[in-house]
């Protein structure tokens, strides 16, 4: 097996490397801000109408007739069967304001700098092996570059042992061939 068989690996580890981009928007919409209650804070519409329109003392809530109307129509919009009317979209609004943007995953990027591992079992002149274990340090327009057109080559050319193409060529196929056994 040549180092090109191990391609997939160092792939893998590349991608390995990428961490998620995200994007922050404000919380804008009605279904944002109730979702956001619901799944966030575990608190529900109820919570939501309380906060938005208060609670009158000494009130039931099935007797308090602004938060009823608050929590139906928190409850229509949740399920999708009305806009809700301009009273409570400007109170929803406020309310988005003032908390957290949401995040909105828009990919996967590779860092600006990230280190790439092989380890392997490299075969030694008396006819033994030896584990290895090499480690090389990608930085800015190098990191893009290496992880556009990864290759071992471009790895053991970068290592800080600077690897000769011939001794490259011997890792691949000649008497010191180096058997990756994993990539990270």
């Amino acid at each position: 097996m040549s180092l090109n068989d191990y391609q997939d690996m160092l792939v893998d580890a590349i991608e390995s490397k990428k961490v998620n981009q995200y994007e922050y928007k404000p919380r804008t919409s009605a279904k944002d801000v109730t979702s956001y209650y619901k799944e966030t804070k575990g608190l529900g519409l109820a919570k939501l109408a309380e906060q938005v329109v208060g609670r009158q003392p000494g009130v039931k809530a099935k007797e308090d007739k602004p938060y009823q109307a608050a929590l139906r129509s928190f409850q229509r919009i949740e399920k999708g069967q009305y806009q809700q009317s301009s009273e409570y979209r400007m109170r929803l609004s406020d309310t988005g304001e003032k908390l957290p943007p949401k995040q909105i995953l828009v990919g996967r990027a590779l860092p600006k700098e990230f280190e790439i591992t092989v380890e392997g079992d490299q075969d030694q002149s008396d006819g033994s092996t030896r584990p290895r274990t090499f480690s090389v340090t990608f930085k800015g327009d190098e990191a893009k570059a290496f992880a556009d057109n990864p290759s071992y080559r471009a790895f053991f050319y970068k290592h800080p042992g600077k690897y000769s193409p011939k001794m490259v060529d011997m890792f691949d196929k000649g008497q010191y061939k180096l058997t990756v056994t994993r990539v990270s």
